[in-house]
């Protein structure tokens, strides 16, 4: 089985967290209610605070150049991994806050790319050396605050 480095999955972790300021940003753009655009806001700020605790993290742990059989083989297989996960493609956030409909169903789109996300790095979590743990359950602990958060702003909406 291939192992995946702390380094490979704090590099995800950042493409998530981009793609989720997009995210926010694209739907602070369509919002006019000035409490709901001062949530919006907020959330594109903390994707961006996310970013630069990731950014901090990878700075601690080495980067990792695996052998493979043929070049690009460990980034297939971590790839495929991803490709469930919406949010580590390139320019999805922005796309998604475009094709958002309004306040309730941004929420919705949110708390389920959270959930992925925290799905998604449990996974990986299995797959990291003993030594890279700690790194990734940092990612697990920063996108279960997210989903949290975001609860808590859904339910005080009136959501359910």
């Amino acid at each position: 089985m291939l192992r995946f480095q702390a380094s490979e999955i704090v590099d995800m972790a950042v493409r998530i967290e981009r793609n989720g300021y997009a995210f926010y940003s694209g739907i602070l753009e369509k919002t006019s209610d000035a409490k709901l655009r001062g949530i919006f806001d907020d959330l594109a700020k903390q994707e961006m605070h996310h970013i630069d605790d990731f950014r901090r993290l990878l700075e601690g742990v080495k980067r990792y150049e695996p052998a493979e059989e043929y070049v690009g083989e460990h980034q297939d297989y971590l790839g495929a991994l991803a490709d469930a996960h919406v949010f580590v493609n390139e320019g999805v956030g922005a796309r998604v806050a475009e094709e958002t409909k309004d306040a309730a169903a941004a929420l919705d789109a949110a708390m389920s790319f959270e959930r992925d996300s925290v799905l998604f790095f449990y996974e990986i979590r299995d797959m990291v050396g003993a030594e890279d743990k700690k790194v990734v359950e940092e990612v697990i602990r920063q996108e279960k605050m997210h989903l949290v958060r975001l609860n808590g702003i859904k339910h005080g909406l009136g959501g359910k």
